[in-house]
């Protein structure tokens, strides 16, 4: 599985101060390439079943890509926070298990 941040990201935004912000918008896009390459890709699979499977039970397409990015961004933390002992099947569990 592999990340693949657009080589333009930065430029998509200027040097604002999110620091208040409910959001920051730079994490937030490139959260969405990870999820988009992802789906693209098929890789993992279980994002593209997600993704489906949230969508058949009502989600639209932005709240169910929103529930991936939760998991994803978790799993970005627990990595980070582990020294970069990744456990990708954890996250395809994950995956699995949205609601």
């Amino acid at each position: 599985m592999k990340a693949r941040i657009p080589k333009n990201y930065d430029s998509a935004f200027d040097d604002n101060d999110y620091s208040n912000a409910e959001y920051n918008p730079r994490l937030h896009h490139i959260i969405n390439e990870v999820i988009d390459n992802q789906l693209r890709d098929n890789d993992p699979p279980e994002a593209r079943e997600a993704l489906d499977r949230l969508m058949a039970q009502g989600d639209t397409e932005e709240e169910a890509k929103r529930k991936i990015g939760a998991v994803l961004v978790t799993h970005i933390y627990n990595n980070m926070s582990h020294k970069g002992n990744a456990d990708n099947e954890v996250y395809r569990q994950q995956l699995k298990e949205i609601k």
